[in-house]
């Protein structure tokens, strides 16, 4: 929760950065000189996410192919990535996939449809990379609500977990 509200906070700050920017790049007058005062102020931004019971998850379903997970992680607002203790020579397996789930999700609306087919297989294989060192993955969006400044938005939550077979 504290990484999707900083995550918020860092977006909010980008937004509000450009504004100041653009505004600075505009000839100085009264107008500008009140609208930059006005950025200097401290923002007042209460930002939360609210879980809604009905839709979290009972259990997380196990993810067998990259197609699934990548339809879990496509589109995504935010993204919750966990595991298991690991040895040390698990971590890279592990960081590698979860690196690999982030990029896609932050990049997925930019790509080409061939990349995707041909991502889907890589994490295909990468998952079995997993289930042959004694993992399995587990995963579900939980849809949530984002609220701020008396407003709200659907917010969704890709839940993504790597966990020993016991």
């Amino acid at each position: 929760m504290f990484e999707i509200l900083v995550g918020l906070a860092t977006i909010v700050g980008a937004i509000f950065a450009g504004l100041a920017y653009k505004r600075s790049r505009k000839g100085k007058n009264k107008k500008q000189e009140s609208a930059n005062t006005k950025l200097k102020e401290p923002i007042n931004l209460e930002i939360r996410v609210k879980r809604i019971k009905e839709n979290i998850p009972d259990s997380l379903p196990r993810i067998k192919t990259g197609k699934e997970v990548m339809n879990i992680v496509e589109g995504s607002d935010a993204s919750s990535f966990d595991h298991d203790e690991l040895k040390t020579e698990e971590t890279e397996l592990v960081g590698i996939f979860f690196d690999k789930l982030r990029d896609w999700g932050d990049l997925a609306g930019d790509m080409e449809p061939s990349f995707k087919v041909n991502l889907s297989t890589e994490l295909t294989a990468e998952i079995k990379a997993l289930e042959d060192a004694g993992f399995y993955v587990f995963g579900a969006r939980e849809k949530q609500v984002l609220e701020g400044n008396g407003k709200t938005t659907d917010w969704s939550m890709a839940i993504v977990r790597v966990l020993h077979k016991k």
